[in-house]
């Protein structure tokens, strides 16, 4: 049975040098739909998928049935990456629904979380020790990505997060990293005091040829996480950091944390500075593409966002 690697528009192949245990991933690409403002919306995707039992994935592997050659039902196991605001919408649709919580097995989500502040004057405190009351819709913007944060940190599931330090459009929209890291000290109430899984290094490569001259290794400046839930922020406030986080951090983040535990090899130092562009994984794609989207700083996050 396969295993299937599901892409909003976040990764478009899976690198060569990914040493998977047996045949690799199928990556099935999914694409937003169009939107009036011209950025494709996974949020609608997902929801214009659920069906009467909450589900999403039933739907969206009938969806692809014809370009991937089987169904939901013959595949093992299921792993998610987005990346953005945009793309990570659709991630956390996917989270609301339990039955598809359950069917994953790995969540990566880069540098995408949002959620909407609240208003407030003068200096920023936090309103309580609940690190939930500083944002407007926790349950909705938020609840999802907690429920999956859940069960990895009980060791049910991976769950890797990731956070630049890229400032978002508006005050009203938290950065990623805070985001983060109210998500982090919530599982910390909620499960207690743990230590995370990490591989023996991260991240497990120090050169990629995606750099551009002079550019610095994106390593992460703290480590977080409770179990198999791991929390990575990491430094750089300009939109090519933001990039780099869906062209060297994903890859790092699926060499470090997804391959083995899908019984590849766990890593030492890996160095990839050509990754040949041979033979890619198998891909599939119903829609157009709108990837070059979906690598841009999302100009509209607010309305991504938007408690609906």
């Amino acid at each position: 049975m396969p295993d299937v690697l599901i892409s909003c528009m976040a990764i478009r192949k899976l690198p060569d040098w990914l040493p998977w245990s047996g045949s690799p991933p199928v990556c099935l690409e999914w694409s937003g739909v169009p939107t009036e403002s011209g950025h494709p919306s996974w949020q609608r995707a997902a929801r214009g998928l659920r069906g009467a039992d909450g589900a999403i994935l039933p739907r969206l592997f009938a969806r692809y049935r014809q370009y991937l050659g089987f169904g939901l039902e013959e595949v093992d196991r299921i792993a998610a990456v987005g990346f953005s605001a945009g793309s990570n919408s659709g991630i956390r649709v996917l989270l609301e629904s339990e039955l598809d919580r359950a069917r994953l097995d790995f969540v990566a989500a880069i540098d995408g979380m949002h959620p909407t502040l609240v208003e407030r004057r003068g200096v920023h405190r936090p309103l309580s020790d609940d690190p939930r009351s500083d944002f407007v819709a926790w349950d909705q913007q938020m609840g999802p990505f907690a429920a999956y944060a859940d069960l990895a940190a009980q060791g049910q599931c991976g769950f890797v997060a990731t956070a630049s330090s890229v400032a978002p459009v508006s005050n009203s929209i938290s950065t990623t990293a805070q985001a983060l890291s109210a998500l982090y000290a919530w599982i910390s109430m909620v499960v207690g005091p743990s230590s995370p899984n990490l591989p023996a290094m991260f991240p497990p490569r120090s050169e990629s040829p995606k750099l551009r001259p002079g550019e610095q290794y994106p390593i992460p400046y703290q480590v977080q996480g409770v179990g198999d839930f791991v929390a990575l922020w990491y430094p750089g406030d300009q939109a090519r950091d933001h990039v780099l986080q869906a062209q060297v951090v994903i890859p790092d983040v699926l060499r470090a944390f997804l391959v083995p535990r899908w019984g590849g090899q766990s890593p030492g130092l890996v160095s990839s500075t050509e990754e040949p562009p041979s033979a890619p994984a198998p891909t599939v794609s119903g829609l157009p593409d709108c990837s070059g989207l979906a690598l841009a700083v999302p100009a509209a996050l607010a309305a991504v966002f938007a408690p609906r």
